[in-house]
Protein backbone atom coordinates (compact mmCIF):
# COMPACT_ATOMS: atom_id res chain seq x y z
CA UNK A 1 0.00 0.00 0.00
CA UNK A 2 2.81 2.36 0.94
CA UNK A 3 4.76 1.49 -2.15
CA UNK A 4 1.64 2.21 -4.27
CA UNK A 5 1.21 5.64 -2.66
CA UNK A 6 4.92 6.38 -3.11
CA UNK A 7 4.70 5.47 -6.77
CA UNK A 8 1.63 7.67 -7.18
CA UNK A 9 3.37 10.58 -5.45
CA UNK A 10 6.47 10.13 -7.61
CA UNK A 11 4.30 10.11 -10.77
CA UNK A 12 2.56 13.36 -9.72
CA UNK A 13 5.89 15.08 -8.97
CA UNK A 14 7.25 14.05 -12.38
CA UNK A 15 4.13 15.38 -14.12
CA UNK A 16 4.37 18.71 -12.25
CA UNK A 17 8.00 19.05 -13.20
CA UNK A 18 7.22 18.48 -16.89
CA UNK A 19 4.47 21.12 -16.77
CA UNK A 20 6.89 23.62 -15.25
CA UNK A 21 9.45 22.91 -17.97
CA UNK A 22 6.79 23.38 -20.67
CA UNK A 23 5.62 26.70 -19.16
CA UNK A 24 9.20 27.94 -18.91
CA UNK A 25 9.90 27.07 -22.55
CA UNK A 26 6.71 28.80 -23.70
CA UNK A 27 7.67 31.88 -21.68
CA UNK A 28 11.01 31.98 -23.48
CA UNK A 29 9.36 31.60 -26.85
CA UNK A 30 6.83 34.36 -26.39
CA UNK A 31 9.12 36.84 -24.61
CA UNK A 32 12.05 36.90 -26.98
CA UNK A 33 13.21 40.43 -27.84
CA UNK A 34 11.85 41.57 -31.19
CA UNK A 35 13.83 42.88 -34.11
CA UNK A 36 12.75 44.49 -37.36
CA UNK A 37 13.73 43.20 -40.78
CA UNK A 38 14.42 46.18 -43.02
CA UNK A 39 13.87 45.61 -46.71
CA UNK A 40 14.67 48.56 -48.93
CA UNK A 41 12.13 49.28 -51.62
CA UNK A 42 9.28 47.43 -49.88
CA UNK A 43 6.48 49.10 -48.01
CA UNK A 44 6.19 46.56 -45.21
CA UNK A 45 8.53 46.16 -42.26
CA UNK A 46 8.11 42.82 -40.56
CA UNK A 47 8.88 42.15 -36.93
CA UNK A 48 10.49 38.84 -36.01
CA UNK A 49 11.97 37.50 -32.79
CA UNK A 50 15.72 37.79 -32.47
CA UNK A 51 17.75 35.06 -30.79
CA UNK A 52 20.58 36.59 -28.81
CA UNK A 53 23.97 35.32 -29.90
CA UNK A 54 25.90 36.25 -26.77
CA UNK A 55 24.93 36.68 -23.17
CA UNK A 56 25.34 40.17 -21.77
CA UNK A 57 26.18 41.22 -18.26
CA UNK A 58 22.89 43.04 -17.82
CA UNK A 59 22.35 44.40 -14.34
CA UNK A 60 19.28 43.29 -12.40
CA UNK A 61 16.14 45.25 -13.00
CA UNK A 62 15.88 48.37 -10.87
CA UNK A 63 12.96 48.97 -8.56
CA UNK A 64 10.50 51.54 -9.81
CA UNK A 65 10.99 54.84 -8.02
CA UNK A 66 8.56 57.71 -7.69
CA UNK A 67 8.99 60.70 -10.01
CA UNK A 68 10.25 63.09 -7.37
CA UNK A 69 12.52 60.69 -5.51
CA UNK A 70 15.97 59.23 -6.02
CA UNK A 71 17.47 55.76 -5.69
CA UNK A 72 20.32 57.35 -3.72
CA UNK A 73 20.16 58.28 0.00
CA UNK A 74 17.72 61.02 0.96
CA UNK A 75 18.69 64.44 -0.41
CA UNK A 76 18.34 65.99 3.04
CA UNK A 77 21.89 64.76 3.77
CA UNK A 78 23.41 67.88 2.28
CA UNK A 79 27.10 68.50 1.82
CA UNK A 80 29.02 70.48 4.38
CA UNK A 81 30.81 73.73 3.61
CA UNK A 82 33.57 71.61 2.11
CA UNK A 83 32.00 70.47 -1.18
CA UNK A 84 34.65 67.77 -1.70
CA UNK A 85 33.81 66.00 1.56
CA UNK A 86 31.64 63.25 0.04
CA UNK A 87 33.17 63.10 -3.43
CA UNK A 88 34.63 59.62 -3.00
CA UNK A 89 31.38 58.14 -1.73
CA UNK A 90 30.29 55.24 -3.96
CA UNK A 91 26.74 53.97 -4.31
CA UNK A 92 27.09 51.73 -7.35
CA UNK A 93 29.43 49.08 -8.66
CA UNK A 94 32.08 50.57 -10.91
CA UNK A 95 32.50 47.37 -12.94
CA UNK A 96 28.96 46.51 -13.99
CA UNK A 97 26.13 48.05 -15.95
CA UNK A 98 25.05 47.89 -19.57
CA UNK A 99 25.20 51.09 -21.63
CA UNK A 100 22.59 51.94 -24.28
CA UNK A 101 23.55 54.36 -27.08
CA UNK A 102 20.68 56.30 -28.65
CA UNK A 103 21.39 57.58 -32.16
CA UNK A 104 19.20 59.69 -34.41
CA UNK A 105 20.47 59.26 -37.96
CA UNK A 106 19.40 60.37 -41.44
CA UNK A 107 20.83 60.73 -44.92
CA UNK A 108 22.07 58.34 -47.61
CA UNK A 109 22.82 54.72 -46.59
CA UNK A 110 26.54 55.28 -47.15
CA UNK A 111 26.61 57.83 -44.31
CA UNK A 112 24.29 55.75 -42.12
CA UNK A 113 26.68 52.81 -42.40
CA UNK A 114 29.65 55.01 -41.43
CA UNK A 115 27.83 56.00 -38.21
CA UNK A 116 26.87 52.40 -37.42
CA UNK A 117 30.37 51.05 -38.06
CA UNK A 118 31.92 53.75 -35.85
CA UNK A 119 29.61 52.77 -32.99
CA UNK A 120 30.30 49.05 -33.44
CA UNK A 121 34.05 49.65 -33.59
CA UNK A 122 34.42 51.64 -30.38
CA UNK A 123 31.63 50.24 -28.18
CA UNK A 124 31.90 47.19 -25.95
CA UNK A 125 30.27 43.92 -27.00
CA UNK A 126 27.68 44.33 -24.23
CA UNK A 127 26.67 47.84 -25.31
CA UNK A 128 23.19 48.23 -26.79
CA UNK A 129 23.16 50.40 -29.95
CA UNK A 130 19.75 51.84 -30.88
CA UNK A 131 19.46 53.61 -34.24
CA UNK A 132 16.45 55.69 -35.25
CA UNK A 133 16.41 56.40 -38.99
CA UNK A 134 14.35 59.45 -39.91
CA UNK A 135 14.10 58.43 -43.57
CA UNK A 136 11.47 55.69 -44.08
CA UNK A 137 13.30 52.51 -45.20
CA UNK A 138 11.08 51.99 -48.28
CA UNK A 139 12.70 55.11 -49.79
CA UNK A 140 16.08 53.36 -49.94
CA UNK A 141 17.22 51.27 -52.89
CA UNK A 142 17.28 47.63 -51.75
CA UNK A 143 20.21 47.02 -54.12
CA UNK A 144 22.34 49.67 -52.39
CA UNK A 145 25.29 47.77 -50.84
CA UNK A 146 25.37 49.94 -47.73
CA UNK A 147 21.63 49.62 -47.11
CA UNK A 148 21.96 45.86 -47.62
CA UNK A 149 24.77 45.83 -45.04
CA UNK A 150 22.66 47.79 -42.52
CA UNK A 151 19.69 45.42 -42.98
CA UNK A 152 21.86 42.34 -42.57
CA UNK A 153 23.69 43.74 -39.53
CA UNK A 154 20.40 44.72 -37.93
CA UNK A 155 19.11 41.20 -38.53
CA UNK A 156 22.12 39.31 -37.18
CA UNK A 157 24.04 41.51 -34.73
CA UNK A 158 23.32 41.09 -31.01
CA UNK A 159 24.37 44.72 -30.52
CA UNK A 160 22.59 46.80 -33.19
CA UNK A 161 18.84 47.44 -33.20
CA UNK A 162 17.12 49.76 -35.68
CA UNK A 163 14.01 51.31 -34.19
CA UNK A 164 10.99 50.23 -36.28
CA UNK A 165 9.48 53.71 -35.81
CA UNK A 166 10.36 56.32 -38.45
CA UNK A 167 9.60 59.71 -36.95
CA UNK A 168 10.30 62.89 -38.99
CA UNK A 169 12.99 64.48 -36.81
CA UNK A 170 13.76 68.17 -37.26
CA UNK A 171 16.77 69.81 -35.67
CA UNK A 172 16.47 72.60 -33.09
CA UNK A 173 12.96 71.45 -32.10
CA UNK A 174 11.38 69.22 -29.49
CA UNK A 175 11.20 66.43 -32.06
CA UNK A 176 14.82 65.54 -31.26
CA UNK A 177 14.19 64.81 -27.57
CA UNK A 178 10.84 63.20 -28.39
CA UNK A 179 12.54 60.72 -30.74
CA UNK A 180 15.30 59.91 -28.26
CA UNK A 181 12.57 58.98 -25.78
CA UNK A 182 11.11 56.69 -28.46
CA UNK A 183 14.53 55.02 -28.58
CA UNK A 184 14.49 54.79 -24.78
CA UNK A 185 11.15 52.96 -24.81
CA UNK A 186 12.35 50.66 -27.59
CA UNK A 187 15.56 49.85 -25.71
CA UNK A 188 13.60 48.93 -22.58
CA UNK A 189 11.59 46.41 -24.60
CA UNK A 190 14.77 44.71 -25.82
CA UNK A 191 16.87 44.01 -22.73
CA UNK A 192 18.00 45.38 -19.39
CA UNK A 193 20.42 48.31 -19.42
CA UNK A 194 21.65 50.79 -16.82
CA UNK A 195 22.82 53.95 -18.62
CA UNK A 196 21.35 55.89 -21.52
CA UNK A 197 23.54 58.01 -23.82
CA UNK A 198 22.22 60.65 -26.28
CA UNK A 199 24.03 60.76 -29.64
CA UNK A 200 23.54 62.11 -33.17
CA UNK A 201 24.74 61.10 -36.62
CA UNK A 202 27.40 63.82 -36.75
CA UNK A 203 29.26 62.43 -33.72
CA UNK A 204 32.22 60.08 -34.12
CA UNK A 205 34.06 58.23 -31.38
CA UNK A 206 37.85 58.21 -31.63
CA UNK A 207 38.77 56.05 -28.65
CA UNK A 208 37.37 53.21 -26.56
CA UNK A 209 36.59 53.07 -22.87
CA UNK A 210 33.65 55.43 -22.59
CA UNK A 211 31.50 52.70 -20.98
CA UNK A 212 33.89 52.31 -18.03
CA UNK A 213 34.01 56.10 -17.73
CA UNK A 214 30.20 56.23 -17.66
CA UNK A 215 30.01 53.48 -15.03
CA UNK A 216 32.54 55.29 -12.89
CA UNK A 217 30.85 58.71 -13.02
CA UNK A 218 27.19 57.72 -13.43
CA UNK A 219 26.01 61.14 -14.60
CA UNK A 220 26.91 63.91 -17.02
CA UNK A 221 26.02 67.31 -15.60
CA UNK A 222 27.07 70.95 -15.52
CA UNK A 223 25.80 74.40 -14.67
CA UNK A 224 25.78 75.84 -18.16
CA UNK A 225 28.09 74.67 -20.92
CA UNK A 226 31.28 72.79 -20.11
CA UNK A 227 33.57 75.21 -22.00
CA UNK A 228 36.90 74.11 -23.47
CA UNK A 229 37.60 71.48 -20.78
CA UNK A 230 41.02 72.97 -20.13
CA UNK A 231 40.49 72.72 -16.37
CA UNK A 232 40.85 70.32 -13.46
CA UNK A 233 37.76 68.12 -13.19
CA UNK A 234 37.81 67.89 -9.40
CA UNK A 235 37.99 71.67 -8.96
CA UNK A 236 35.27 72.22 -11.59
CA UNK A 237 33.00 69.63 -9.99
CA UNK A 238 33.51 70.90 -6.45
CA UNK A 239 32.51 74.44 -7.44
CA UNK A 240 29.31 73.19 -9.09
CA UNK A 241 28.43 71.05 -6.06
CA UNK A 242 28.94 74.02 -3.78
CA UNK A 243 26.60 76.21 -5.85
CA UNK A 244 23.96 73.48 -6.14
CA UNK A 245 24.15 72.71 -2.44
CA UNK A 246 23.64 76.39 -1.61
CA UNK A 247 20.93 76.89 -4.23
CA UNK A 248 23.09 79.50 -5.95
CA UNK A 249 22.24 79.60 -9.65
CA UNK A 250 23.33 83.18 -10.30
CA UNK A 251 25.87 81.94 -12.84
CA UNK A 252 22.96 80.78 -15.01
CA UNK A 253 21.06 84.05 -14.66
CA UNK A 254 24.22 85.96 -15.48
CA UNK A 255 24.98 83.79 -18.52
CA UNK A 256 21.69 84.51 -20.30
CA UNK A 257 19.73 87.33 -18.67
CA UNK A 258 22.41 89.78 -17.59
CA UNK A 259 24.29 89.28 -20.85
CA UNK A 260 21.03 90.09 -22.67
CA UNK A 261 21.03 86.98 -24.82
CA UNK A 262 17.80 87.79 -26.66
CA UNK A 263 17.31 84.31 -28.09
CA UNK A 264 17.08 82.87 -24.59
CA UNK A 265 15.36 85.78 -22.82
CA UNK A 266 12.68 86.14 -25.51
CA UNK A 267 12.16 82.84 -27.35
CA UNK A 268 12.74 80.51 -24.42
CA UNK A 269 12.36 82.37 -21.11
CA UNK A 270 9.99 85.02 -22.42
CA UNK A 271 7.35 82.61 -23.69
CA UNK A 272 4.21 81.33 -22.01
CA UNK A 273 5.61 77.82 -22.30
CA UNK A 274 8.50 78.77 -19.97
CA UNK A 275 6.16 79.62 -17.08
CA UNK A 276 3.96 76.63 -17.88
CA UNK A 277 6.92 74.28 -17.53
CA UNK A 278 7.64 75.82 -14.14
CA UNK A 279 4.04 75.39 -13.00
CA UNK A 280 4.03 71.79 -14.23
CA UNK A 281 7.07 71.11 -12.06
CA UNK A 282 9.68 70.45 -14.76
CA UNK A 283 11.94 73.18 -13.38
CA UNK A 284 12.08 76.03 -10.89
CA UNK A 285 9.25 78.55 -11.25
CA UNK A 286 10.62 82.10 -11.55
CA UNK A 287 8.33 85.11 -11.79
CA UNK A 288 10.80 88.03 -11.81
CA UNK A 289 12.32 88.26 -15.33
CA UNK A 290 15.58 89.58 -13.85
CA UNK A 291 16.01 86.41 -11.79
CA UNK A 292 15.08 83.87 -14.42
CA UNK A 293 17.48 81.14 -15.38
CA UNK A 294 17.66 77.90 -17.30
CA UNK A 295 20.28 75.21 -17.14
CA UNK A 296 21.60 74.43 -20.60
CA UNK A 297 24.32 72.13 -21.87
CA UNK A 298 24.87 69.91 -24.88
CA UNK A 299 22.76 66.82 -25.55
CA UNK A 300 25.24 64.82 -27.66
CA UNK A 301 27.28 62.54 -25.45
CA UNK A 302 25.31 63.33 -22.28
CA UNK A 303 24.51 60.23 -20.22
CA UNK A 304 22.25 59.37 -17.30
CA UNK A 305 21.22 56.38 -15.20
CA UNK A 306 18.28 54.61 -16.77
CA UNK A 307 16.05 55.32 -13.77
CA UNK A 308 16.68 59.08 -14.08
CA UNK A 309 15.46 59.15 -17.70
CA UNK A 310 12.54 56.97 -16.67
CA UNK A 311 11.51 59.45 -13.98
CA UNK A 312 11.96 62.33 -16.42
CA UNK A 313 9.78 60.55 -18.99
CA UNK A 314 7.16 59.72 -16.35
CA UNK A 315 6.96 63.39 -15.36
CA UNK A 316 6.38 64.43 -18.98
CA UNK A 317 3.64 61.83 -19.31
CA UNK A 318 1.89 62.65 -16.04
CA UNK A 319 1.84 66.41 -16.74
CA UNK A 320 0.84 66.15 -20.41
CA UNK A 321 4.11 67.77 -21.51
CA UNK A 322 5.05 64.73 -23.58
CA UNK A 323 2.25 65.56 -26.04
CA UNK A 324 3.52 69.13 -26.39
CA UNK A 325 7.20 68.18 -26.68
CA UNK A 326 7.39 67.61 -30.48
CA UNK A 327 6.14 71.12 -31.22
CA UNK A 328 8.60 72.94 -28.94
CA UNK A 329 10.41 75.47 -31.22
CA UNK A 330 13.88 75.12 -29.69
CA UNK A 331 16.47 72.49 -28.68
CA UNK A 332 14.50 71.16 -25.71
CA UNK A 333 16.86 68.24 -25.03
CA UNK A 334 19.63 70.66 -24.07
CA UNK A 335 17.36 72.53 -21.64
CA UNK A 336 14.56 70.32 -20.34
CA UNK A 337 16.80 67.50 -19.07
CA UNK A 338 19.44 69.76 -17.43
CA UNK A 339 16.67 71.79 -15.74
CA UNK A 340 14.90 68.61 -14.60
CA UNK A 341 18.14 67.22 -13.12
CA UNK A 342 18.79 70.49 -11.29
CA UNK A 343 15.33 70.49 -9.70
CA UNK A 344 14.54 66.81 -9.11
CA UNK A 345 17.86 64.93 -8.93
CA UNK A 346 19.91 67.13 -6.60
CA UNK A 347 20.88 64.16 -4.46
CA UNK A 348 22.56 62.42 -7.38
CA UNK A 349 24.41 65.64 -8.26
CA UNK A 350 25.73 65.99 -4.74
CA UNK A 351 26.72 62.34 -4.30
CA UNK A 352 28.22 61.45 -7.68
CA UNK A 353 31.41 62.32 -9.48
CA UNK A 354 29.60 63.76 -12.48
CA UNK A 355 31.51 64.82 -15.58
CA UNK A 356 30.83 66.58 -18.89
CA UNK A 357 29.40 64.71 -21.89
CA UNK A 358 31.61 62.05 -23.51
CA UNK A 359 31.38 63.89 -26.86
CA UNK A 360 33.30 67.15 -27.26
CA UNK A 361 31.85 69.83 -29.51
CA UNK A 362 34.55 71.32 -31.74
CA UNK A 363 34.77 74.90 -33.01
CA UNK A 364 37.58 76.55 -34.93
CA UNK A 365 37.20 79.78 -32.95
CA UNK A 366 36.40 80.59 -29.34
CA UNK A 367 33.04 81.74 -28.04
CA UNK A 368 32.06 82.16 -24.40
CA UNK A 369 31.77 78.96 -22.34
CA UNK A 370 31.65 76.64 -25.32
CA UNK A 371 33.46 73.85 -26.99
CA UNK A 372 36.84 72.38 -27.69
CA UNK A 373 38.56 75.12 -29.64
CA UNK A 374 41.18 75.17 -32.38
CA UNK A 375 43.07 72.66 -34.56
CA UNK A 376 45.96 72.11 -32.09
CA UNK A 377 43.65 70.97 -29.29
CA UNK A 378 41.60 68.84 -31.69
CA UNK A 379 44.74 67.17 -33.04
CA UNK A 380 46.00 66.32 -29.58
CA UNK A 381 42.62 64.99 -28.45
CA UNK A 382 42.34 62.61 -31.39
CA UNK A 383 45.97 61.77 -32.13
CA UNK A 384 48.23 62.61 -29.19
CA UNK A 385 46.33 63.11 -25.90
CA UNK A 386 49.60 62.92 -23.90
CA UNK A 387 50.08 66.60 -24.73
CA UNK A 388 46.87 67.56 -22.89
CA UNK A 389 47.40 67.93 -19.17
CA UNK A 390 44.01 69.24 -17.95
CA UNK A 391 42.05 66.31 -16.54
CA UNK A 392 38.76 67.44 -18.10
CA UNK A 393 40.12 66.52 -21.53
CA UNK A 394 39.96 62.89 -20.39
CA UNK A 395 36.17 63.14 -20.60
CA UNK A 396 36.29 63.49 -24.42
CA UNK A 397 35.88 60.16 -26.25
CA UNK A 398 34.49 61.53 -29.51
CA UNK A 399 33.91 64.73 -31.46
CA UNK A 400 30.96 66.59 -32.95
CA UNK A 401 32.31 69.04 -35.56
CA UNK A 402 30.07 72.01 -34.93
CA UNK A 403 32.01 74.82 -36.62
CA UNK A 404 32.65 74.06 -39.36
CA UNK A 405 29.70 71.68 -39.23
CA UNK A 406 30.97 68.41 -40.65
CA UNK A 407 29.28 65.05 -41.07
CA UNK A 408 30.43 61.74 -39.59
CA UNK A 409 32.73 60.78 -42.47
CA UNK A 410 34.91 63.80 -41.81
CA UNK A 411 35.51 62.60 -38.27
CA UNK A 412 36.59 59.21 -39.61
CA UNK A 413 38.82 60.72 -42.31
CA UNK A 414 40.39 63.05 -39.73
CA UNK A 415 41.38 60.00 -37.70
CA UNK A 416 42.76 58.21 -40.75
CA UNK A 417 44.33 60.91 -42.90
CA UNK A 418 45.71 63.23 -40.20
CA UNK A 419 47.62 60.60 -38.25
CA UNK A 420 51.25 61.76 -37.88
CA UNK A 421 50.55 64.87 -39.98
CA UNK A 422 51.57 67.94 -38.01
CA UNK A 423 50.03 70.24 -40.63
CA UNK A 424 46.64 69.01 -39.36
CA UNK A 425 47.53 70.54 -35.99
CA UNK A 426 47.65 73.95 -37.70
CA UNK A 427 44.46 73.73 -39.76
CA UNK A 428 41.58 71.30 -40.24
CA UNK A 429 41.99 70.28 -43.91
CA UNK A 430 38.44 69.04 -44.43
CA UNK A 431 38.21 70.56 -47.92
CA UNK A 432 40.95 68.15 -48.98
CA UNK A 433 38.69 65.15 -48.43
CA UNK A 434 35.92 63.48 -50.39
CA UNK A 435 32.69 63.25 -48.41
CA UNK A 436 29.50 61.27 -49.03
CA UNK A 437 27.68 64.18 -50.66
CA UNK A 438 30.45 64.78 -53.21
CA UNK A 439 30.70 61.04 -53.79
CA UNK A 440 27.11 61.08 -55.02
CA UNK A 441 27.33 64.43 -56.84
CA UNK A 442 30.35 63.14 -58.79
CA UNK A 443 28.42 59.95 -59.68
CA UNK A 444 30.99 57.73 -58.03
CA UNK A 445 30.20 54.01 -58.09
CA UNK A 446 30.34 52.14 -54.78
CA UNK A 447 32.78 49.27 -54.53
CA UNK A 448 30.75 46.82 -52.46
CA UNK A 449 33.87 44.92 -51.38
CA UNK A 450 35.10 47.76 -49.13
CA UNK A 451 33.39 49.82 -46.45
CA UNK A 452 32.47 53.46 -47.15
CA UNK A 453 35.25 55.17 -45.19
CA UNK A 454 37.90 53.03 -46.88
CA UNK A 455 36.53 53.97 -50.30
CA UNK A 456 36.40 57.68 -49.45
CA UNK A 457 39.94 57.53 -48.11
CA UNK A 458 41.28 55.72 -51.19
CA UNK A 459 39.57 58.08 -53.64
CA UNK A 460 40.86 61.08 -51.70
CA UNK A 461 44.44 59.83 -51.74
CA UNK A 462 44.36 58.73 -55.40
CA UNK A 463 42.96 62.08 -56.51
CA UNK A 464 45.64 64.02 -54.65
CA UNK A 465 48.36 61.93 -56.28
CA UNK A 466 47.01 63.03 -59.64
CA UNK A 467 46.69 66.67 -58.53
CA UNK A 468 50.33 66.61 -57.42
CA UNK A 469 51.33 65.23 -60.81
CA UNK A 470 49.45 68.05 -62.53
CA UNK A 471 51.06 70.61 -60.26
CA UNK A 472 54.46 69.09 -60.99
CA UNK A 473 54.02 69.96 -64.66
CA UNK A 474 52.94 73.51 -63.92
CA UNK A 475 55.32 76.46 -64.23
CA UNK A 476 53.89 78.11 -61.11
CA UNK A 477 53.10 77.06 -57.57
CA UNK A 478 49.36 76.58 -57.26
CA UNK A 479 47.39 78.33 -54.53
CA UNK A 480 45.14 76.49 -52.07
CA UNK A 481 41.86 77.31 -53.80
CA UNK A 482 43.28 76.11 -57.10
CA UNK A 483 44.43 72.81 -55.62
CA UNK A 484 41.01 72.21 -54.05
CA UNK A 485 39.35 72.94 -57.39
CA UNK A 486 41.70 70.51 -59.15
CA UNK A 487 41.01 67.89 -56.48
CA UNK A 488 37.27 68.06 -57.08
CA UNK A 489 37.57 68.02 -60.87
CA UNK A 490 40.05 65.13 -60.81
CA UNK A 491 37.88 63.15 -58.36
CA UNK A 492 34.78 63.69 -60.46
CA UNK A 493 36.66 62.63 -63.58
CA UNK A 494 37.95 59.49 -61.87
CA UNK A 495 34.41 58.54 -60.82
CA UNK A 496 32.87 59.20 -64.22
CA UNK A 497 35.73 57.37 -65.96
CA UNK A 498 35.22 54.31 -63.80
CA UNK A 499 31.46 54.44 -64.31
CA UNK A 500 31.28 54.77 -68.09
CA UNK A 501 34.45 52.84 -68.93
CA UNK A 502 36.63 55.49 -70.60
CA UNK A 503 39.99 53.92 -71.56
CA UNK A 504 42.89 54.44 -69.18
CA UNK A 505 44.58 57.79 -69.86
CA UNK A 506 48.23 56.76 -69.79
CA UNK A 507 49.47 58.15 -73.13
CA UNK A 508 51.44 61.40 -72.55
CA UNK A 509 49.56 63.35 -75.21
CA UNK A 510 46.18 62.34 -73.76
CA UNK A 511 47.31 63.06 -70.18
CA UNK A 512 48.50 66.50 -71.28
CA UNK A 513 45.18 67.18 -72.98
CA UNK A 514 43.13 66.04 -69.97
CA UNK A 515 45.24 68.14 -67.58
CA UNK A 516 44.73 71.16 -69.81
CA UNK A 517 40.98 70.62 -69.58
CA UNK A 518 41.23 70.41 -65.78
CA UNK A 519 43.12 73.70 -65.67
CA UNK A 520 40.57 75.31 -67.94
CA UNK A 521 37.75 74.42 -65.53
CA UNK A 522 39.67 75.78 -62.55
CA UNK A 523 41.17 78.80 -64.30
CA UNK A 524 39.21 81.43 -62.29
CA UNK A 525 41.03 80.42 -59.09
CA UNK A 526 44.32 79.06 -60.46
CA UNK A 527 47.56 81.01 -60.81
CA UNK A 528 49.34 80.05 -64.02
Amino acid sequence: MLSSRAAQLAWMMTLSFCVLILVFDLHKIFHMPSRIILVGGDTAISVVPKIEKVATSAAPKKEKVANNSSSLPDSSSRLSDNPTQNQNRKFYSQNSGVVALSYLIHGPPMRLRIVVENALKFAEDSTLIIMHISTPPPMFDKADPDWTWICETNRTSPRLFVNPTNYPVRGFTGKVLHTHLLNFEYAKALRAFDYFVFLSDDCTFHRRGFEDWIRQHRLSFSLGFTAERDYDLDVWRAEIKKNVNNGNFSILTEERVLNEDRYYTEKIMGSGLYQKLGRKGLWHLQVDPKERFINHYQLEGSFYPREVIQRFSDLLDSTGLRKELPEVPYFSGEIWIPCYILKHEVNIILHSEFVPAVIGRYRDFKIENCCVVGPPTLYNLVHDPRNLHATAYRSVFGIKYQRPHLEAEYGILYQRLCLNRLDCAKALPYRDWLDVDKFHVFNCTRNASVNPESELEALTQQSWVEVNQIEGGSKHKLNKRCRICLFEIVTERRCRTRQIGIPNVEEPTLVEKVNAEVFAKCSPVCVR
